[in-house]
């Protein structure tokens, strides 16, 4: 290398050497590789520079690989606190996809988006008002679907960040705070995004990725604006995969309203093991809307059976005296049971004649949220396509007694987070910054490890527990026909 540098960097007070501007180059030029593996290194080295051409080549890379996960993960990590300066070279982009709507690119815009929104929200060092002047920056009726998913990214690294106030959103709270200092129809701007992301939340005929991002918005904004909507993605008749989505939006919006909806005698019944499981996932992380489910109890709306005996037993042994004795109160002379006395019980279905076509259905309404069949249902649990071959014994204590063995990789975790949320599922990913959690539906919870409070293992399977009771005898010998291979008519 030229004298007084190493080629790797300038010497103190001087310029970069020519070494250096010729490798800068190069991996440069390497965004518009055409092999993507090549591009994927090519992001993850520019993460290391801090030329100002880094960030139009992590555009043009995002541009063309935005469709992939890990590739869109890999840009925004490269970015380097210049998230800002990445929407800018972005938002061209954007223009020009948004006018493809439910285009592939337009669909995959809007993750991408979110993302980044969530990285500006989450900035403390970041300009709210500038980065809201800059999403709402737009009228124009095609820009509406990314400028959404931006504004709703915004407000969860907002809430991340800052926490909500009261019954106020932490999006609120923002506005309200810098009123004073921002266009005069910026509110009316966030508004309307809102009143589109309402839109396309309830709207059938929407892709569900788009109508999972709108869902999203939707708890930032005031539960009186939106509620009828969220009700109404509860119905059984939604993909579960919305269902979940309006109970997240319900749970992680301020005060209790969203927990007193849940809770209604119409909805609790409808809801699928992995619906359910979601809204007490979510429920029993949170004092606030513990109150709201104990409520429900106390009201005859939520059978006390449908809390599982692990919940059961948390609860009876709760911090908060008030939960604590109201637990109590509700659980004391509900007896979890011994698994396998009721594995004894039931052993009688195996007698049943089987209607492996109506096992086929009850498999199709309970179990695809976590399990596969012949290429049907979500992986999250075990591939049960070769398990026709055991006994049918041993497929009805594994339904019974779901913990009986549970494999180490489907070890179910519990994390508890600072700010006073509660996430179960299957370890699926880590790395030095956060801990993936994989739930019901596939769908992966990434958590900052810097707002992880606990994670613990917990001794149960993800699987929910006392599955025989939402199904009748004759649908559990259904059920076993059908995992056994019975052909189904």
């Amino acid at each position: 290398p030229p004298s007084g540098g190493s080629g790797a960097e300038p010497p103190e007070g001087g310029t970069p050497n020519r070494a250096h501007s010729k490798l800068d180059a190069c991996i440069l030029n390497l965004a518009d590789d055409p092999a993507a593996r090549v591009r994927f290194q090519c992001v993850l080295t520019l993460g290391n520079l801090q030329t100002p051409d880094v960030i139009p080549a992590l555009a043009k890379i995002a541009e063309r690989d935005m469709k992939g996960r890990w590739a869109r993960a890999a840009v925004l990590s490269s970015i380097n606190g210049r998230a800002n300066d990445f929407l800018n070279a972005l938002l061209p982009i954007a223009n020009q996809i948004g006018h493809n709507t439910n285009s592939d690119a337009e669909l995959a815009l809007l993750p991408l988006m979110n993302e980044l929104g969530r990285i500006l929200g989450a900035d403390k060092t970041n300009s709210v008002l500038s980065s809201l002047r800059t999403i709402t920056s737009s009228t124009n009726a095609e820009d509406f679907d990314w400028q959404l998913a931006l504004l709703s990214g915004f407000a969860e690294g907002l809430r991340s960040s800052k926490g909500n106030v009261g019954e106020h959103s932490a999006l609120f709270c923002v506005v309200i705070s810098n009123s004073s200092n921002m266009p005069s129809d910026m509110p009316a701007r966030i508004a309307t995004l809102i009143g589109r992301a309402a839109t396309i939340a309830g709207s059938s005929t929407q892709p569900i990725d788009r109508r999972l991002v709108a869902i999203g918005l939707l708890c930032h904004a005031d539960f009186s604006n939106v509620s009828s909507v969220l009700d109404k993605l509860l119905n059984p008749n939604q993909p579960s995969e919305i269902q979940i989505a309006a109970v997240r939006a319900l749970t992680q919006m301020p005060g209790t309203n969203g927990g007193a909806a849940l809770v209604k005698k119409e909805h609790w019944n409808g809801y699928t093991p992995a619906v359910r499981e979601a809204v007490l996932s979510a429920m029993t992380g949170q004092t606030n809307l513990l109150q709201s489910l104990l409520s429900g109890i106390e009201s005859s709306n939520v059978p006390p059976w449908t809390v599982n005996p692990e919940r059961r037993n948390n609860l009876m042994k709760h911090k908060d005296e008030s939960i604590r004795n109201r637990a109590v109160a509700l659980f004391k002379d509900l007896q979890a049971g011994d698994r396998m006395k009721v594995y004894e019980e039931y052993k009688s279905v195996l007698t049943l004649t089987p209607n492996a076509t109506n096992g086929h259905a009850v498999f199709a309404r309970t179990c695809t949220s976590c399990h596969v069949v012949a290429g049907e249902g979500k992986m999250v649990g075990p591939d049960l396509t070769g398990i026709r071959n055991q006994p049918a014994d041993v497929l009805l204590l594994h339904i019974i007694v779901p913990e009986y063995e549970i494999t180490p990789i489907y070890a179910t975790y519990n994390v508890e987070t600072k700010d006073g949320q509660s996430f179960t599922g299957l370890l699926a990913a880590e790395t030095t910054a956060s801990v993936t959690l994989r739930q019901a539906l596939g769908i992966e919870q990434v958590i900052p490890r810097s707002n992880i409070d606990s994670i613990s293992s917990s001794r149960l399977s993800l699987m929910p527990q006392e599955l025989e009771k939402t199904m009748s005898k004759q649908d559990l010998a259904d059920l076993v026909g059908f995992l056994k291979g019975e052909e189904v008519k």
